[in-house]
């Protein structure tokens, strides 16, 4: 641990640069500064915890993901010392042996955000075993924010009395979190994870007041981007294991995070222009992924504003760039966004010359990845395969899963000997896990190396992969109709393998689906589902619960039909299990139940 700085610094100030290093590509000057001044001040060291999370985000990188969550435990740690003696800033509080106020609420959001950050490590790894331990650190990063931001947005009300017309919301207007009353749990350890300080249990009036409001304004902005951020991180955890960890409701609670967003956006803390970044996340990536109904484009108005306002001050940044070619791509302008994702590649984006090799290493492959599928929704194979080798080359990432796409590009290009090798590898590539991708992955290689596939049915695993990774709805609609025509045809070639014609039929509904072909839509879901019983291939067992799900939505927006819309979705979250992406499909059924409850009530209440 350093022992001393020989200067004192402005550490909000140092901070905020810190992120600004961040965000224009120089993630390495943006390590070194925190490294720097870690042991300065809490927040400091917040912000060093948190740039590791960022590039294990950044990276999907098993080794950034462990110590990122190594150094979030480090953090919490420190921050949770009462003592002053961990940081070297000089202490402000009259009692040597106490912090100040100001501290001490930073301290308890650092530790909060510490929680948030492991349990989305957890998310992202998408192992099972990891759930009930994400949500039960959730569960008290939680109790943690609720309690400081009450106190703070009471200390911002006291001060301004337009505090409310600026947040947007009072935070008694949106419950955001209930708990149940568990008499069989009398302590489950969420005690000592508040961290409220003996100092401040009963935090006197005087105290309080001494902070002034642009210094409650930028803690409740910091308070406000964990507030946010964890009620979009909790979408990810699927009804059972939110049942475990007693959660009851997430029902019109988005409202709460956009708004603690958008304040914190606004505001002067280090993490401003990341909840601008976390908005840009839930409206570009979070929104449409979890979308009820794929014939229908998301609202993306607010994505767009964010970019206006950002894109003259962030021209350069990687992740900046990499949004507005998602939302290209979500207003179905592929040849806009491919140009977007390649001009994001170009080394001259990079402001220095150490900037470059970073962004090679991490940055830019989040570019590449999108690119790779861009080509692929446009059904340019070579371009495809050529982004898709490169990440199977540099990244860390599940290169199993990038020798699966480059196998069915090759494939679809009539290039078997090529499609072989890469299924060779990708077998060799597999890490034993209970990772959904590594478990979709092991699947369809091991059906590869028995059943090398046709040109068609390589056409068909393509198709596959668009529809799951949510990309199906976005492609141009020429190619809609030529991915028709093709799915159409699939099994009149005696090459084409009769084992996908489930995958088939399903694919096809789902296409007529997005084309508004509601009848043709539903007849290939139907299909779908009596071909499965045929299929001997155990990866089209995710058809039966999928084209539940797909049916049920179809009868209740296209159909008006709300009985045989609950049955078909009740059926699609209770009566399957252990398929691809089931966790997935349980958000998206339960949501839409919730819809058609909340509906039917109002409509009775009426």
């Amino acid at each position: 641990m350093a022992s001393s700085y020989s200067d004192t610094i402005d550490d909000i100030e140092m901070s905020s640069k810190g992120m600004q290093f961040l965000l224009n590509n120089d993630l390495d000057a943006c390590q070194s500064l925190f490294d720097r001044y870690r042991y300065y001040s809490p927040l400091m060291n917040g912000g060093w915890s948190f740039v590791s999370f960022m590039r294990a985000v950044i990276s999907f990188d098993d080794q950034r993901l462990v110590q990122a969550g190594r150094d979030l435990a480090e953090s919490e740690k420190l921050c949770a010392n009462e003592t002053t003696s961990k940081f070297t800033r000089p202490n402000l509080s009259p009692d040597p042996k106490t912090v100040t106020y100001e501290e001490d609420l930073t301290r308890r959001i650092v530790i909060a955000d510490c929680k948030l950050y492991q349990a989305i490590l957890t998310l992202i790894k998408q192992e099972l075993s990891g759930l009930i331990g994400a949500g039960l650190l959730l569960r008290k990063a939680w109790k943690v924010y609720e309690k400081l931001h009450n106190e703070l947005f009471d200390l911002y009300r006291e001060r301004d009395p337009n505090a409310e017309k600026d947040y947007g919301a009072k935070p008694e207007d949106n419950p955001v979190i209930e708990f149940e009353k568990d008499p069989e749990i009398k302590n489950d350890g969420d005690d000592d994870d508040e961290l409220s300080f003996k100092s401040f249990d009963s935090t006197s009036n005087d105290l309080m007041n001494e902070l002034p409001l642009y210094t409650v304004k930028r803690l409740l902005g910091s308070v406000s981007f964990g507030y946010g951020l964890f009620q979009i991180a909790l979408s990810f955890v699927p009804p059972r294991i939110m049942k475990l960890i007693k959660f009851l409701g997430f029902e019109g609670d988005r409202k709460a995070a956009l708004a603690a967003l958008r304040f914190s956006s606004q505001s002067t803390d280090m993490k401003a222009p990341l909840a601008n970044l976390t908005l840009l996340w839930y409206h570009c990536i979070i929104q449409p992924f979890f979308a009820i109904d794929i014939s229908s484009p998301p609202d993306v108005s607010e994505a767009k504003t964010i970019l206006k306002r950002n894109i003259d001050k962030y021209d350069k940044s990687t992740l900046f760039i990499y949004f507005q070619g998602r939302l290209e791509r979500l207003e179905k302008d592929l040849p806009k966004a491919l140009a977007t994702f390649v001009n994001g590649l170009n080394p001259s984006n990079s402001q220095s010359p150490t900037a470059t090799t970073t962004r090679y290493n991490e940055l830019d492959q989040i570019l590449v990845y999108d690119l790779g599928f861009c080509y692929m929704m446009m059904l340019h194979f070579e371009h495809a395969l050529t982004c898709f080798t490169r990440l199977k080359d540099e990244s860390r990432w599940s290169k199993a899963f990038y020798c699966y796409t480059c196998a069915i590009c090759s494939a679809a290009m009539n290039n078997g000997n090529a499609s072989a090798n890469f299924v060779k590898d990708g077998i060799k590539l597999l890490q034993k896990r209970s990772n959904p991708v590594e478990l979709f992955v092991q699947k369809r290689l091991d059906y590869l190396k028995k059943y090398p596939p046709s040109v068609s049915s390589a056409y068909i695993l393509v198709f596959e992969m668009l529809y799951l990774w949510i990309l199906l709805p976005l492609c141009e609609e020429p190619t809609l109709r030529k991915m028709l025509q093709i799915t159409e045809k699939h099994g009149r070639d005696s090459k084409d393998d009769l084992k996908l014609r489930p995958i088939t039929c399903f694919l096809e509904g789902a296409i007529h689906n997005i084309l508004l072909h509601y009848d043709d839509a539903q007849n290939c879901y139907e299909e779908a589902f009596a071909r499965v019983d045929d299929s001997k291939l155990n990866f089209t067992r995710y058809i039966l619960p999928f084209a539940s799900c797909e049916l049920g939505i179809l009868e209740y927006l296209h159909r008006q039909d709300t009985e045989r819309a609950k049955e078909l979705l009740t059926r699609a979250k209770e009566k399957y299990s252990d398929y691809d992406f089931d966790n997935r499909l349980q958000i998206r059924t339960t949501a839409t139940l919730k819809i058609i409850s909340s509906r039917e009530a109002s409509a009775t209440n009426k």
